[in-house]
């Protein structure tokens, strides 16, 4: 059965797909899941699947007063990443277990950064906090 969030979540994708095109979101989110063949991350060759999200997401710093407020959670840098659409499944964000020998990265721009915390669904949106990989 199909309740009016169901039905409004196309027409929300479609506010944010008219952002972007608008420019006002320019940044690519692309989370890239890589198997390594050695069955442990940094063993063997790799094989990546990506998943471009669209509508594309809104994506800013994490603001200071958050990161100092954090007790060492987040760090000067992360990014958080919001208007996810919620038509995602918090598996394919990267949530939940990750078999053994593979890695979630995010890519923004070409950027890869791993997820802090968990996603959080809110609404008609997901949001995640992501920190750069160095």
């Amino acid at each position: 059965m199909s309740t009016l969030r169901d039905d409004l979540v196309p027409v929300i994708n479609e506010g944010r797909q008219l952002a972007a095109d608008l420019g006002l979101r320019q940044q690519t989110v692309v989370i890239r899941t890589r198997v390594w063949s050695g069955g442990i991350v940094g063993k063997g060759t790799t094989a990546d699947t990506d998943l471009t999200l669209e509508p594309v997401p809104k994506v800013k710093r994490l603001p200071l007063r958050v990161v100092s407020g954090s007790g060492g959670k987040y760090e000067g840098g992360d990014r958080q990443i919001t208007k996810i659409s919620a038509t995602y499944t918090a598996a394919q964000l990267g949530a939940g277990d990750i078999a053994a020998g593979t890695q979630v990265l995010w890519l923004i721009d070409g950027e890869e950064h791993t997820l802090v915390g968990k996603p959080e669904e809110k609404n008609f949106e997901w949001r995640c906090v992501v920190g750069r990989r160095w």
